[in-house]
Protein backbone atom coordinates (compact mmCIF):
# COMPACT_ATOMS: atom_id res chain seq x y z
CA UNK A 1 0.00 0.00 0.00
CA UNK A 2 2.85 2.39 0.88
CA UNK A 3 4.53 1.91 -2.50
CA UNK A 4 1.21 2.50 -4.28
CA UNK A 5 0.72 5.79 -2.40
CA UNK A 6 4.27 6.81 -3.35
CA UNK A 7 3.63 6.01 -7.01
CA UNK A 8 0.31 7.89 -7.10
CA UNK A 9 1.71 11.03 -5.45
CA UNK A 10 4.84 10.92 -7.59
CA UNK A 11 2.71 10.58 -10.73
CA UNK A 12 0.77 13.74 -9.87
CA UNK A 13 3.99 15.57 -8.97
CA UNK A 14 5.45 14.65 -12.37
CA UNK A 15 2.22 15.72 -14.07
CA UNK A 16 2.48 19.13 -12.39
CA UNK A 17 6.13 19.39 -13.49
CA UNK A 18 5.25 18.50 -17.09
CA UNK A 19 2.35 20.97 -17.36
CA UNK A 20 4.25 23.77 -15.64
CA UNK A 21 7.44 23.18 -17.66
CA UNK A 22 5.51 23.43 -20.93
CA UNK A 23 3.95 26.70 -19.77
CA UNK A 24 7.37 28.05 -18.76
CA UNK A 25 8.60 27.22 -22.25
CA UNK A 26 5.57 28.91 -23.82
CA UNK A 27 6.25 32.12 -21.86
CA UNK A 28 10.07 31.91 -21.87
CA UNK A 29 10.33 35.43 -23.32
CA UNK A 30 8.20 36.88 -20.52
CA UNK A 31 10.19 36.71 -17.22
CA UNK A 32 7.21 37.66 -15.04
CA UNK A 33 5.04 34.85 -16.41
CA UNK A 34 7.98 32.44 -16.38
CA UNK A 35 8.53 33.11 -12.67
CA UNK A 36 4.82 32.77 -11.98
CA UNK A 37 4.72 29.33 -13.58
CA UNK A 38 7.92 28.24 -11.81
CA UNK A 39 6.37 29.02 -8.45
CA UNK A 40 3.15 27.30 -9.53
CA UNK A 41 5.18 24.16 -10.24
CA UNK A 42 7.03 24.26 -6.92
CA UNK A 43 4.01 24.91 -4.71
CA UNK A 44 1.86 22.30 -6.44
CA UNK A 45 4.58 19.65 -6.42
CA UNK A 46 4.71 20.02 -2.63
CA UNK A 47 0.92 19.76 -2.44
CA UNK A 48 0.94 16.71 -4.73
CA UNK A 49 3.22 14.77 -2.40
CA UNK A 50 1.47 16.03 0.74
CA UNK A 51 4.27 18.17 2.14
CA UNK A 52 4.28 21.47 3.98
CA UNK A 53 7.31 23.24 5.45
CA UNK A 54 8.38 25.14 8.55
CA UNK A 55 11.27 27.59 8.30
CA UNK A 56 13.47 28.98 11.05
CA UNK A 57 16.21 31.57 10.53
CA UNK A 58 16.42 34.57 8.23
CA UNK A 59 17.47 34.57 4.60
CA UNK A 60 19.60 37.57 3.69
CA UNK A 61 18.73 39.12 0.34
CA UNK A 62 22.40 39.98 -0.20
CA UNK A 63 23.26 36.28 -0.26
CA UNK A 64 24.71 35.27 -3.61
CA UNK A 65 25.47 31.58 -3.02
CA UNK A 66 23.33 29.14 -1.03
CA UNK A 67 24.69 25.77 0.01
CA UNK A 68 22.06 23.21 1.03
CA UNK A 69 22.00 19.51 1.83
CA UNK A 70 20.27 17.30 -0.71
CA UNK A 71 17.83 14.45 0.03
CA UNK A 72 15.31 14.40 -2.80
CA UNK A 73 14.23 15.96 -6.08
CA UNK A 74 11.62 17.71 -3.93
CA UNK A 75 14.41 19.83 -2.38
CA UNK A 76 14.46 21.98 -5.52
CA UNK A 77 10.77 22.80 -5.32
CA UNK A 78 10.96 23.26 -1.54
CA UNK A 79 13.78 25.83 -1.77
CA UNK A 80 12.11 27.66 -4.64
CA UNK A 81 8.85 27.87 -2.66
CA UNK A 82 10.71 29.35 0.32
CA UNK A 83 13.11 31.76 -1.41
CA UNK A 84 11.20 32.60 -4.58
CA UNK A 85 11.88 32.49 -8.29
CA UNK A 86 14.98 34.68 -8.08
CA UNK A 87 17.22 31.62 -7.71
CA UNK A 88 19.30 29.50 -10.06
CA UNK A 89 20.38 25.93 -9.37
CA UNK A 90 23.66 24.24 -10.25
CA UNK A 91 23.01 20.66 -11.28
CA UNK A 92 24.36 17.72 -13.20
CA UNK A 93 24.04 17.44 -16.96
CA UNK A 94 21.99 14.39 -17.81
CA UNK A 95 19.58 15.06 -14.94
CA UNK A 96 18.66 18.72 -15.30
CA UNK A 97 18.49 18.77 -19.09
CA UNK A 98 16.04 15.89 -19.60
CA UNK A 99 12.44 16.58 -20.66
CA UNK A 100 10.37 18.24 -19.25
CA UNK A 101 12.68 19.80 -16.65
CA UNK A 102 15.10 20.78 -19.41
CA UNK A 103 12.51 23.23 -20.73
CA UNK A 104 12.69 25.17 -17.45
CA UNK A 105 16.47 24.88 -17.22
CA UNK A 106 16.93 26.42 -20.66
CA UNK A 107 14.23 29.08 -20.25
CA UNK A 108 15.43 30.22 -16.82
CA UNK A 109 19.17 29.70 -17.13
CA UNK A 110 19.88 27.13 -14.44
CA UNK A 111 23.51 25.96 -14.56
CA UNK A 112 24.30 22.45 -15.79
CA UNK A 113 27.70 20.85 -15.24
CA UNK A 114 29.21 17.90 -17.09
CA UNK A 115 31.39 16.09 -14.57
CA UNK A 116 33.26 14.31 -17.34
CA UNK A 117 34.38 17.62 -18.84
CA UNK A 118 37.65 18.93 -17.38
CA UNK A 119 36.53 22.47 -18.19
CA UNK A 120 33.36 22.17 -16.08
CA UNK A 121 34.88 24.15 -13.19
CA UNK A 122 35.69 27.08 -15.46
CA UNK A 123 32.18 26.92 -16.96
CA UNK A 124 30.59 26.92 -13.51
CA UNK A 125 32.68 29.91 -12.39
CA UNK A 126 31.72 31.88 -15.50
CA UNK A 127 28.02 31.10 -15.25
CA UNK A 128 27.77 31.80 -11.51
CA UNK A 129 29.64 35.08 -12.04
CA UNK A 130 27.15 36.05 -14.75
CA UNK A 131 24.30 35.46 -12.30
CA UNK A 132 25.56 37.63 -9.45
CA UNK A 133 22.19 39.37 -9.33
CA UNK A 134 20.55 36.01 -8.52
CA UNK A 135 20.72 33.58 -5.60
CA UNK A 136 22.66 30.56 -6.88
CA UNK A 137 22.10 27.24 -5.09
CA UNK A 138 24.68 24.46 -4.99
CA UNK A 139 24.20 21.10 -3.29
CA UNK A 140 27.82 20.59 -2.11
CA UNK A 141 27.34 16.87 -1.41
CA UNK A 142 27.10 16.40 -5.18
CA UNK A 143 24.38 13.76 -4.86
CA UNK A 144 21.28 12.92 -2.83
CA UNK A 145 21.60 11.42 0.63
CA UNK A 146 19.26 8.41 0.77
CA UNK A 147 19.21 8.30 4.59
CA UNK A 148 19.19 12.04 5.27
CA UNK A 149 22.72 12.16 6.74
CA UNK A 150 24.80 15.04 5.38
CA UNK A 151 27.48 13.55 3.14
CA UNK A 152 31.02 14.74 2.54
CA UNK A 153 31.18 18.02 0.61
CA UNK A 154 32.76 18.21 -2.82
CA UNK A 155 35.02 21.17 -3.56
CA UNK A 156 32.98 22.97 -6.26
CA UNK A 157 31.02 25.30 -3.98
CA UNK A 158 34.18 26.23 -2.04
CA UNK A 159 36.06 27.07 -5.23
CA UNK A 160 33.22 29.19 -6.61
CA UNK A 161 32.68 31.10 -3.35
CA UNK A 162 36.37 31.90 -2.87
CA UNK A 163 37.20 32.73 -6.47
CA UNK A 164 34.22 35.07 -6.82
CA UNK A 165 34.18 36.25 -3.18
CA UNK A 166 30.47 35.57 -2.76
CA UNK A 167 28.29 35.94 0.30
CA UNK A 168 27.42 32.37 1.25
CA UNK A 169 24.51 31.20 3.38
CA UNK A 170 23.79 27.57 4.37
CA UNK A 171 20.29 26.08 4.43
CA UNK A 172 19.56 22.79 6.20
CA UNK A 173 16.72 20.47 5.22
CA UNK A 174 15.66 17.94 7.85
CA UNK A 175 13.34 14.87 7.71
CA UNK A 176 12.69 14.90 3.95
CA UNK A 177 13.80 11.25 3.66
CA UNK A 178 11.35 10.27 6.41
CA UNK A 179 8.43 11.78 4.49
CA UNK A 180 9.41 11.51 0.83
CA UNK A 181 12.15 9.04 -0.06
CA UNK A 182 12.74 8.01 -3.66
CA UNK A 183 15.06 5.15 -2.65
CA UNK A 184 12.67 3.56 -0.14
CA UNK A 185 9.53 4.56 -2.11
CA UNK A 186 8.09 6.32 0.94
CA UNK A 187 5.56 9.13 0.74
CA UNK A 188 3.87 10.43 3.88
CA UNK A 189 2.07 13.68 4.57
CA UNK A 190 3.98 15.92 6.93
CA UNK A 191 6.05 19.03 7.58
CA UNK A 192 9.62 19.48 6.32
CA UNK A 193 11.85 21.42 8.70
CA UNK A 194 14.15 23.98 7.10
CA UNK A 195 16.75 25.96 9.04
CA UNK A 196 18.47 28.95 7.46
CA UNK A 197 21.87 29.55 9.06
CA UNK A 198 23.65 32.94 9.20
CA UNK A 199 25.88 34.01 6.28
CA UNK A 200 29.45 32.72 6.39
CA UNK A 201 32.76 34.52 6.56
CA UNK A 202 35.20 33.08 4.01
CA UNK A 203 38.01 32.58 6.53
CA UNK A 204 40.36 29.58 6.61
CA UNK A 205 38.40 26.36 7.13
CA UNK A 206 35.03 27.99 6.50
CA UNK A 207 33.82 25.24 4.17
CA UNK A 208 34.51 22.41 6.60
CA UNK A 209 33.04 24.45 9.48
CA UNK A 210 29.89 25.10 7.44
CA UNK A 211 29.29 21.35 7.06
CA UNK A 212 29.80 20.83 10.81
CA UNK A 213 27.32 23.64 11.57
CA UNK A 214 24.80 22.15 9.15
CA UNK A 215 25.10 18.71 10.79
CA UNK A 216 24.52 20.26 14.23
CA UNK A 217 21.54 22.27 12.95
CA UNK A 218 20.04 19.15 11.36
CA UNK A 219 20.32 17.22 14.63
CA UNK A 220 18.69 20.09 16.51
CA UNK A 221 15.79 20.11 14.05
CA UNK A 222 15.44 16.35 14.48
CA UNK A 223 15.33 16.64 18.29
CA UNK A 224 12.70 19.38 18.11
CA UNK A 225 10.65 17.25 15.72
CA UNK A 226 10.76 14.27 18.10
CA UNK A 227 9.74 16.51 21.03
CA UNK A 228 6.55 17.66 19.26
Amino acid sequence: MGIMIFKIRTFFAHLVIAIGSIMVDVFKDDPAKTDKWRLWISRNVLKSVGLKYHVTGKFEKETQLIIANHQSMIDIFLLESIIGADIRFVGRKGIMDVWPVGLVVRAVGHITIDREDKRSGVKMLREVRDKKDKHVIIFPEGTRSSDGEILKFESGAKMVAEKLQLQVQPIVIENMTKLYNETSKISKKGVIHVKILPPLSLEDGWFEKSREAMIIAQKECSKNDQAL
